[in-house]
């Protein structure tokens, strides 16, 4: 049996190779899906996060990565808290107006080692 396809009416194919066509497209994809690190799932939620206006909340943090974000994050937070560019209101963590404006140069030392 034999269809039409959209692109070419006055081509012929066969429904197998046609059908065989997504579940090659399928593979492929499957072969590209990169398993992502602890350390890179923790960056990316801190990265992203710091962009929100609301910050990232610590707990929330903790039931993504199953690390508590103090533990790895502690002494950069203390250090640009202190500096008035972080602001620390219980378990989140936001930037300041002034950590705004020089937040790209702050979230380079999130990036982990």
């Amino acid at each position: 049996t034999s269809i039409d396809t959209p692109l070419d009416s006055e081509k012929k194919c066969d429904k197998n190779e046609v059908l065989r066509e997504p579940y090659e497209v399928l593979k492929k994809l499957h072969r590209e899906v990169k398993q992502v690190t602890q350390k890179e799932k923790m960056e990316e939620y801190v990265y992203l996060g710091l962009r929100l206006t609301k910050g990232i909340s610590k707990i929330k943090f903790l039931e993504s990565t199953g690390v508590d974000f103090d533990n790895v994050y502690g002494k950069v937070t203390e250090k640009y808290r202190k500096m008035g560019m972080l602001i620390c209101e219980g378990n989140i963590v936001r930037f300041s107006e002034r950590g705004l404006d020089i937040s790209n140069y702050i979230l380079s030392d999130f990036l982990l080692d």
